[in-house]
């Protein structure tokens, strides 16, 4: 897969967007400072130069509309593996896109399609980590880390190379199988929002319920306070710890 480094870019998920509605092929595209990074439900991502890694890949998948949300939790398993081979550091995941850092946010994943005669016609999936932070704005610092203040000492180049090893691998794995099923027990072993009381934030509705883990679709089982199981998608949904971010 083509990998190009830019300096300055609006959103590298944004111009990999824009390639692949022109017909562009599979491609990575990483950037030293993003000026309009986002995150997802519309968020910002702090993107300054050089301090965190901004990369996304193009990709065109022969598959369903409903496997493509999968993608991004295919990532979340890569990036746990590529950030331990190059920093020693060992993350966890957050249903449905973030890694965490003894409870802290250290990276985040955001994923974005287009449909075209009802298969998707491409998927941009994005990630972003902070790799060299020291400190964050007041509203996040609460909730933020970096690979540096978790201790890790690393090169740049050599994230971004197990990134792009180790998530070629999975989304090989996850396009031959055509299912998230062979992955499940390592993601829900990984995430922290497993196996414990959590919030639900949906729009205009929020509630409280048990976590059970993430299923074959890559949705996340809860069970109310009714004993009703319910199965929760990604999309415009948070998860949130009762008393907190995790």
């Amino acid at each position: 897969m083509y990998i190009e480094h830019i300096d300055v870019i609006d959103s590298t998920n944004e111009e990999l967007i824009r390639r692949a509605r022109v017909g562009g092929m599979p491609q990575v595209l990483i950037a030293t400072e993003q000026l309009a990074g986002r995150g997802r439900l519309g968020r910002t991502w702090v993107s300054n130069k050089g301090e965190g890694l901004y990369m996304s890949f193009l990709l065109r998948p022969e598959i369903s509309v409903e496997k493509a949300p999968l993608i991004s939790l295919i990532m979340g398993l890569a990036a746990h593996e590529a950030i331990k081979e190059a920093t020693g550091i060992e993350t966890k995941l957050k249903w449905p896109n973030d890694l965490v850092i003894d409870g802290k946010k250290v990276a985040g994943i955001l994923a974005s399609s287009e449909i075209k005669d009802g298969k998707p016609d491409f998927v941009v999936i994005g990630i972003g980590i902070n790799m060299f932070h020291s400190e964050f704005p007041e509203e996040i610092a609460v909730t933020a880390t970096s690979l540096k203040l978790a201790g890790g000492t690393f090169i740049r180049e050599d994230l971004e190379n197990s990134i792009v090893k180790s998530f070629n691998r999975y989304y090989d794995i996850f396009i031959r199988e055509e299912s998230f099923r062979a992955f499940m027990e390592e993601y829900n072993s990984l995430t922290v929002n497993v196996d414990r009381r959590v919030k639900v934030i949906e729009p205009g509705n929020e509630y409280e319920a048990d976590s059970m883990g993430v299923n074959e679709n890559g949705e996340l089982m809860v069970r109310l306070d009714s004993k009703e199981i319910k199965c929760i998608r990604s999309g415009e949904v948070s998860v949130r710890g009762v008393y907190g971010y995790i």
